[in-house]
């Protein structure tokens, strides 16, 4: 992102995403990097580093009530998607907000992407599985107080040449 005009730029605390904005921040030397807890990731809680059969033999019908109402189903220790939902929605905000005439970059994960995407596109969260996000790409949101957020759209990551949010019709 070497020649996009960057106002701000803002990470989850998480090691693996801030390595993202320390890399594009190079190109931006001006803007420091912000951490927004807020941005974390899924707290996996007591599943954390387990594989899926152990999760299976472990915390039996856990995956079955995250598949039946992900929104509301809390991990064994951790939280739910619905909990993710809304603070990752509250720091998407709080950064539209701060920069209005400008563009903020966010790097955050997964199930926050997810449940953002859900928000902006009127989908509701327990069928976060319509969007899949890839690794390191783009989704280009837009906001602004007489159209709301809007998915702008899905751009391409440079290292997969793959579309980074995509919509799956069931």
């Amino acid at each position: 992102l070497p020649q996009e005009p960057l106002t701000a730029i803002y990470s989850s605390p998480l090691k693996r995403a801030f390595q993202t904005p320390k890399i594009i921040g190079r190109h931006h030397s001006d803007l420091p990097i912000l951490i927004d807890r807020d941005f974390r990731e899924l707290d996996h809680g007591l599943l954390e580093g387990l594989t899926f059969e152990e999760i299976k033999s472990q915390y039996p019908g856990s995956i079955g009530r995250w598949r039946e109402a992900a929104a509301e189903s809390k991990v064994p220790g951790g939280e739910s998607l619905a909990e993710v939902d809304l603070r990752s929605w509250n720091a998407l905000q709080r950064v539209a907000e701060r920069h209005a005439a400008g563009t903020a970059l966010v790097v955050t994960h997964n199930f926050p992407i997810l449940a953002m995407l859900c928000r902006i596109t009127a989908t509701p969260l327990d069928h976060y599985r319509a969007f899949r996000a890839v690794r390191c790409a783009l989704a280009r949101i837009r906001h602004s107080k007489e159209q709301g957020w809007q998915l702008v759209h899905g751009s391409q990551s440079d290292s997969t040449a793959t579309p980074n949010v995509t919509r799956v019709q069931f």
